[in-house]
């Protein structure tokens, strides 16, 4: 028999506690759940964009082919510059504390369907192929966009191209149309045996001499939204104006010091091999400059920093590399030997970074530099690289 006197309801605390925190858990998980399906139904066309480069400007050019017919959009982008597209024509930046992650699709998911939009465009901010999975449960697209697939984030989606492309469509397999612009002989057979499997329809797009040429915007990504345009039952036509560029996508600076002249291209959206030499051979540089690439090597993809480097040992008899080339203590081998680690304390000033560079080039008199910067994630010595040059140079536009 129990003797209520010897039971202390104090020494209940604990466990009510904890009872409630899990039932407001759970309150809060299922009005979010619901607020999902509502935002999913309130959206009767929801595309996402995912794959290794394009995936920006195609959100873009998407969203302002969608306002050019009169349909309330909204678009989100999450790559190097995040930012809502609203169906008034305006961008809103994204606030991050931190870094981007999986909620900030559902919070832009559920901000479209207060926005009153009616079609929503969604960049994929995930890299391995569960997380893409993942951001495809939330959108639920009925388009998938697969803009093109190159040699990246080998230590997550694939160690080839191949690899990576049936990674990355396998994540968006539940869509019922596919539209991509690969042009691997390879990864096209593999895209249309696996149309066959999982039944969605793919469709393969290429840039035609005809189509319309918009300042800033790759071609390939200006075919993508003809071609889901004309899949749509849209006009493609009169909507280039609307169409909107990331934020300091053609900014370089230039800083001048004795007569000499040192400058930065910051090519933040260069993230695999090819793309980043492509972009190395585009910019508008005199040639009097002694050009010096800067790669970001990261610590949780040490192969991005040996790949890039090996793109530009042809080119430059030097190339700055930021990062390790470690992840935790498997050793992904040094860069080529015209590697030249740069470092924090080589950034705290001009004079500073400077003097690192005299120093390596033990040249006299130390030639006019131009500094091609390739980052597409923060690291502190990239960013300090940056601030310097936003800080003590001259903002100019790139002419292209």
């Amino acid at each position: 028999m129990v003797n209520l006197g010897e039971i202390y309801f104090e020494d209940w605390g604990p466990g009510w506690t904890s009872l409630g925190l899990t039932v407001l858990f759970g309150v809060v998980l299922a009005k979010q759940t619901y607020g999902l399906i509502r935002a999913q139904k309130s959206l009767r066309t929801r595309i996402l964009v995912t794959g290794s480069r394009g995936k920006s400007g195609t959100v873009r050019l998407l969203h302002a082919m969608l306002l050019a017919n009169g349909i309330a959009a909204y678009s989100k982008v999450t790559g190097t510059t995040a930012a809502e597209l609203l169906p008034d024509g305006t961008e809103k930046p994204t606030i991050r504390h931190g870094a981007a992650g999986i909620p900030e699709m559902k919070s832009a998911m559920l901000r479209s369907r207060r926005v009153g939009a009616t079609f929503g465009v969604f960049e994929s901010m995930a890299i391995t192929p569960k997380l893409i999975e993942l951001v495809d449960r939330i959108v639920r697209p009925q388009i998938g966009v697969i803009p093109t697939i190159r040699l990246d984030h080998t230590e997550e989606e694939g160690s080839d191209e191949l690899e990576i492309a049936s990674n990355i469509l396998y994540s968006v397999r539940r869509c019922r149309d596919v539209f991509t612009a690969v042009e691997q002989p390879e990864i096209i057979a593999r895209y249309k045996e696996m149309s066959k499997e999982f039944g969605f329809r793919v469709h393969f797009v290429s840039p035609s001499d005809d189509q319309p040429k918009i300042p800033g915007q790759h071609k390939t990504n200006v075919a993508l939204a003809i071609a889901i345009s004309e899949h749509l039952g849209l006009s493609s036509k009169d909507w280039m104006k609307k169409s909107t560029l990331e934020p300091e996508a053609n900014i370089f600076h230039r800083y001048d010091h004795d007569g000499k002249v040192l400058e930065l291209y910051d090519i933040s959206s260069a993230n695999d091999p090819q793309s980043a030499k492509e972009a190395f051979e585009s910019l508008v540089i005199d040639q009097d400059r002694l050009v010096i690439p800067v790669v970001v090597s990261r610590w949780e993809r040490p192969q991005r920093g040996v790949i890039f480097s090996s793109v530009f040992t042809e080119y430059e008899p030097i190339v700055f590399k930021i990062g390790t080339q470690k992840r935790g203590n498997k050793d992904y081998g040094e860069c080529p030997g015209n590697c030249v680690p740069l470092r924090l304390n080589n950034t705290i000033s001009m004079r500073s970074l400077l003097k690192f560079i005299d120093s390596k080039l033990q040249q006299n008199p130390t030639p006019n530099i131009t500094l091609v910067l390739f980052e597409n994630v923060h690291h502190p010595t990239a960013d300090r690289l940056r601030k310097l040059f936003q800080t003590h140079a001259k903002t100019l536009e790139q002419v292209s």
